[in-house]
């Protein structure tokens, strides 16, 4: 991937946005599923200006995420992350 520009601020209901800003995560356990929450400052990204994905999809992920994993992604991007805090569920 190659980036074009400076980071830039996220805009308010992106794409961009909806995979970067998840407060909530959840995680198998062996009694069912786990829910966590987790906090970040807000990112920043770097829009993708050209970007290839070279993969055996089918060994690596198998035949049902082939078609999927063919086909152009909505939205590229890279994101200046930052450590995040991971929280157990309190009720």
């Amino acid at each position: 991937m190659t980036t074009r520009g400076a980071v830039q601020n996220i805009a308010a209901g992106s794409h961009e946005e909806f995979i970067t800003e998840h407060y909530w995560g959840y995680t198998a356990r062996a009694a069912g599923t786990s829910e966590y929450r987790v906090e970040h400052p807000r990112w920043k990204v770097w829009p993708a200006e050209s970007f290839a994905f070279q993969a055996n999809v089918k060994t690596l992920y198998g035949e049902k995420f082939v078609e999927p994993l063919a086909t152009s992604p909505r939205s590229a991007f890279i994101a200046d992350g930052s450590f995040v805090s991971v929280f157990a569920r309190s009720d």
